[in-house]
């Protein structure tokens, strides 16, 4: 079990946000069971993933039933979310992941740029995903108005999670500082 499954199954409210893809490594792993890192998509399977069963993890957060399911997942990689044909989608079970995530959630909203995540009721919303960009959402110097701050989503997804009486757990990863480091690159990683 991860984190999130136990917590889930105790009555806490679970998310995860991050400046990555949502499916990324670290906040896939409070939710997903994955061989390998990049099964971000079916389209990234192997086949002899596929024919023993294996989910990519995109799917695995929509699927997610432990409890009453991640309450809040915010951050990037809409293209795994989607088939291909539609935006940057990725996906070739021709799943919309998203209409699947607002049919499956009592009172589930899905939510594509920062004005949307400003409007989301955080006292009578049900459970939240945003996903604010095809892939990573970017860097700080190059984003644009419409992709909200790591700060912005944070306390959008505690004012959320924090109406569960019992408690919450949340995941906060500034996803994009460890890529820049990854390139070298001392301004991005500071701001």
């Amino acid at each position: 079990n991860t984190l999130a499954m136990s917590l889930e199954n105790m009555g806490y409210a679970t998310g995860v946000v991050t400046t990555a893809k949502v499916t990324h490594a670290t906040p896939a792993a409070v939710y997903a069971n994955s061989a390998h890192r990049n099964w971000e998509s079916d389209d990234k399977l192997t086949s002899e993933a596929r024919d023993h069963g294996c989910k990519d993890i995109a799917r695995q957060l929509i699927e997610f039933k432990q409890g009453d399911g991640l309450d809040v997942a915010f951050g990037g990689g809409r293209k795994h979310f989607l088939p291909k044909g539609k935006g940057a989608g990725t996906r070739n079970d021709n799943r919309d992941l998203t209409q699947e995530w607002l049919s499956t959630r009592n009172k589930a909203s899905y939510v594509e740029d920062a004005s949307a995540l400003s409007r989301i009721n955080s006292e009578t919303t049900g459970p939240v995903l945003g996903l604010f960009a095809a892939d990573h959402i970017d860097y700080v110097d190059k984003r644009p108005d419409d992709q909200p701050s790591l700060t912005s989503m944070t306390i959008k997804a505690i004012d959320i999670l924090s109406q569960n009486e019992k408690g919450y757990y949340l995941m906060v990863e500034a996803g994009r500082v460890d890529h820049a480091h990854h390139e070298g690159n001392a301004y991005r990683a500071l701001h």
